[in-house]
């Protein structure tokens, strides 16, 4: 039961979050839902909601504040985040190649 709100909560965000002010989310969602997905508590379709938030940062942020998130996610062989976003955005590959 929990699970499947949960799913739900994730799988509706995107669409919620144009609503939000980008400062809120950028400071108040994106460390939790970086925090949620790094410890296991959002499911692998979180990381769309991740990268909307993202969207809002300049490049060095953007490396500082979502990258190490996305590199933990991808290099920990226990996630379903390989088969989830086997093909990462063109706007990660730059980060991705310095790390």
């Amino acid at each position: 039961m929990l699970a499947d709100l949960q799913e739900s909560f994730f799988r509706k965000l995107p669409g919620i979050l144009p609503s939000i002010p980008a400062p809120v989310a950028v400071r108040k969602l994106l460390p939790l839902l970086s925090s949620a997905l790094e410890f296991g508590g959002a499911p692998p379709l979180a990381v769309s909601s991740l990268m909307v938030i993202g969207a809002h940062l300049e490049g060095d942020e953007f490396n500082k504040r979502v990258v190490p998130c996305l590199s933990k996610l991808f290099a920990s062989p226990g996630t379903r985040l390989h088969t989830a976003h086997a093909h990462p955005s063109p706007k990660l590959l730059p980060a991705f190649h310095c790390q």
